[in-house]
């Protein structure tokens, strides 16, 4: 075995340039290395969360250093256009994503779990807390996106679907692909927490994602707020949405011909319209027959993150109901919370008055 074989824990690093089979599935700032792991066109179809989850036995994969990933990156790569899901979390993006798998023109990227690394990273760096200097991050960042651009000979466009706390690193994606652009996926706030209090892991969900998320918001309103573990329940939800939906009007404000928002319920609607307005903000050129049978697509009858489970828009309106009886006081003590933050900061009334328009 060579000396860069056996660097590569055993992988080839050869074709690295010309396909995505071998792809960087995590990174380690610190000791400069890279876990690279085999897949296929199909594999990355059928993942939800190109995290941890992807990994299963047999997987052939190996921990390279970055040195030897810089090396064989040399030769330079054809780039495919990068764009971007955001989201303000359990809004329908998997289901858009999926539906974009339908052209047969996109490569998706479901939550790579590099991008919360390196979204952690930068946000660490406001806090002198970074484990490495911001050049090495913009090296990291610029070796993930020359890697995520790559696609097959049918890919004409990779689509990032985004962890929704990772927005915020929306305007290093942007400042680094000229050609890259996004849709911003939300929710009105009362649906939004009636569907966080519907879903059974919503909340750990929710908790995971707080504490980054309360620091966020204190940097939008410039006030201090409660510690992350002080909210509950349907004050959790409300923290969580104005935060990320505070940072979708940063992005469309700073960047609104690169930004299509779309609403999920609006979505659901006209699955169509919304379709053919996105592949359209994308460049995508789907053939006429994939929106005449979208309405009838399997994707729209399955679970978007387990599709061996059956989901349907009735059986969510089902969830949503059962939600607002089962769950009313979460509900309302979180649209309380919002109304009180809305008297104090002008910002959360602006957007308050905007999503209820």
């Amino acid at each position: 075995m060579s000396d860069a074989l056996a660097a590569s824990g055993g992988l080839d690093l050869s074709g690295l340039t010309q396909s995505p089979d071998l792809y960087p599935q995590n990174f380690h700032p610190q000791r400069q290395d890279f876990v690279i792991c085999r897949m296929s066109e199909a594999d990355y179809r059928a993942a939800n969360f190109l995290d941890n989850r992807v990994m299963r036995p047999g997987m052939q994969r190996g921990v390279v250093p970055e040195s030897e990933v810089l090396k064989a990156m040399e030769g330079g790569i054809e780039e495919q256009p990068l764009h971007y899901i955001f989201h303000c979390g359990h809004v329908g993006s998997t289901l858009l994503s999926r539906l974009l798998d339908e052209t047969d023109l996109v490569l998706p990227l479901r939550e790579p779990l590099s991008l919360r690394v390196l979204a952690d990273g930068y946000s660490a760096l406001s806090k002198r807390e970074a484990p490495i200097s911001e050049e090495k991050l913009d090296r990291f960042l610029e070796t993930h996106l020359k890697l995520w651009a790559r696609g097959y000979p049918n890919t004409r466009a990779v689509i990032v679907k985004v962890t929704s706390s990772a927005a915020r690193l929306a305007p290093r994606l942007f400042s680094s692909r000229a050609n890259s652009r996004a849709v911003y996926i939300s929710l009105g706030a009362e649906p939004y927490l009636a569907t966080l209090m519907a879903g059974p892991n919503s909340v750990l969900d929710l908790k995971g994602f707080a504490p980054e998320r309360v620091r966020r918001l204190e940097s939008y309103l410039g006030a201090p707020l409660p510690p992350p573990h002080l909210f509950m329940g349907g004050e959790l939800a409300a923290m969580s949405w104005l935060t990320e939906r505070l940072t979708e009007k940063k992005l469309l404000n700073e960047f609104s011909a690169r930004m299509l928002p779309i609403d999920f319920d609006a979505m659901l609607k006209d699955v169509r319209g919304t379709l053919e307005r996105v592949t359209k903000h994308f460049g995508l050129e789907p053939e006429k027959k994939y929106f005449d049978v979208l309405n009838d697509s399997q994707v729209l009858k399955r679970y978007s993150k387990d599709p061996s489970h059956e989901y349907s828009t009735q059986m969510r309106d089902e969830s949503l109901a059962a939600a607002r009886k089962d769950k009313d006081t979460d509900i309302k003590k979180g649209l309380a919370w919002l109304d009180k933050m809305a008297a104090k900061h002008k910002d959360a009334a602006d957007l308050l008055k905007e999503a209820t328009a």
